[in-house]
């Protein structure tokens, strides 16, 4: 019996010394296959690297279902470590917008508007007005994230929202035009994602390549023969300490003969003079569907390609921030 009770003070004071040492140092243990959990070595060298203090507005209503306030609880566990790493250059505050007036015109100022939830009470269904959003300020910068879904990764909205307001000079894109190469106005969506942290610019290829105002240069769905003074231009670039993107389709199927043929615009022995081999394949979605293509020997089936359903993945590695 003696024993016993000895057992039991020496567990709880085992219990308390983790408790007071939790409270003055934070830590938690990533079991997720994926390692959703673990920052990536990116948002470590962005709050590193931190010149001027980062402000994190944390506006959630309070009283909120589990599943929801989850949320919080995630956001609270990321601005933890996100402030230790960034030797507290990071700063945080949780506000109630629904504690009172001012709180809740502050919020919706800042870009946060409300959303409506269900709660359960006894045997019926209300609704609740909630709040669940970040705004991240330096200096006279700000970013805002209006809505923190409960259960969704945060890391690169928040991460990518820091880097922004800390950029005093965005790097420089080259977006190379002059064969055949998709042109911006053809690729908004990655226009407007670069734009964020990089300034995008056409760039052609006739004129010198400023290692010193492009970053990366990027060759989009080239459709000319490249040069021998091109391919020298782009030597020239990555032997500076220039990047280079190459998106490119090495095969060319052509759905109306149900054919395919190589496309050859000399990048691909460029590439192999590089040790890069980029092989002349197809590649075939098994879940895609099927369409019917008319011939004049009658209809025959083939794959159509279609948009991606992406189900569950990896943490998305965050190496370019």
């Amino acid at each position: 019996m003696r024993n016993l009770s000895f057992s039991s003070i020496l567990f709880l004071a085992i219990l308390l010394m983790l408790n007071l040492i939790s409270d003055q140092y934070f830590f938690r243990i990533d079991l997720t296959e994926d390692k959703q959990y673990t920052l990536s070595k990116a948002t470590k060298d962005i709050l590193s690297n931190l010149e001027s203090p980062v402000t994190v507005k944390a506006y959630f209503s309070e009283n909120l279902p589990s599943n929801v306030s989850q949320a919080k609880n995630d956001v609270l566990d990321y601005l933890i470590e996100y402030s230790r790493i960034s030797n507290n250059n990071l700063v945080y505050k949780f506000i109630d917008p629904s504690s009172n007036e001012s709180n809740e015109a502050e919020a919706i100022q800042n870009g946060i508007s409300p959303v409506m939830i269900n709660i359960r009470e006894k045997d019926q269904v209300k609704q609740q007005k909630a709040y669940l959003g970040l705004v991240i300020e330096m200096l006279d910068q700000k970013e805002t994230i209006p809505f923190v879904k409960p259960g969704a990764a945060l890391e690169y909205a928040l991460s990518s929202s820091i880097k922004k307001v800390s950029l005093k000079d965005k790097p420089v894109i080259g977006i190379v035009q002059a064969n055949g190469e998709a042109e911006i106005e053809e690729i908004q969506q990655v226009d407007a994602g670069l734009s964020v942290l990089y300034d995008v610019q056409s760039l052609n290829l006739l004129n010198d390549l400023n290692n010193k105002l492009y970053s990366t240069i990027a060759l989009i769905n080239p459709e000319d023969s490249l040069t021998s003074d091109d391919l020298k231009q782009l030597d020239n670039y990555l032997d500076k300490g220039g990047n280079i993107l190459i998106a490119m389709n090495a095969v060319v199927g052509d759905f109306t003969n149900a054919k395919g043929y190589v496309k050859n615009i000399g990048i691909s022995n460029w590439l192999k003079s590089k040790g890069i081999t980029v092989g002349e394949n197809f590649v075939i979605d098994s879940n895609c569907s099927k369409i019917s293509v008319q011939q004049q020997q009658g209809f025959f089936v083939i794959s159509q390609v279609y948009h991606f359903l992406i189900s569950q993945s990896s943490r998305i590695l965050l190496t370019t921030l």
